[in-house]
């Protein structure tokens, strides 16, 4: 099992100062009347952090746990496996360029 839980998460179209914008257009205005509260997007977020090791690799949205393509289908698993480790890779480096030694917790 991973030794941290690494998923995809979507808390919506949640309300912003984005829209308070002057020189928004009316389309954008209306798209104000679909958008979520904000702790109702921040829900999915507090349900991603909670989540067990049985969320790793997954997509969060609705604070539900669905498949994340192409990782789950198996006519694409190597593929997806070698992708997997690239990503790990890329973050890892990343993150010791920020704070070296971070990763040796991990």
């Amino acid at each position: 099992s991973p030794p941290v839980v690494v998923n995809a998460v979507n808390p919506g179209f949640c309300q912003s100062t984005f829209f308070r914008e002057p020189g928004m257009g009316l389309v954008l205005r209306l798209m104000r009347l679909i958008q979520r509260k904000t702790h109702i997007g921040a829900r999915t977020l507090v349900h991603a952090s909670a989540a067990g090791k049985e969320s790793h690799g997954k997509y969060l949205s609705d604070c539900r746990v669905y498949p994340l393509n192409p990782v789950e289908r198996a006519d694409l698993k190597d593929e997806a496996e070698v992708l997997q480790g690239r990503v790990w890779e890329e973050l890892v480096r990343k993150l010791e360029r920020l704070e070296p030694g971070v990763t040796r917790v991990v």
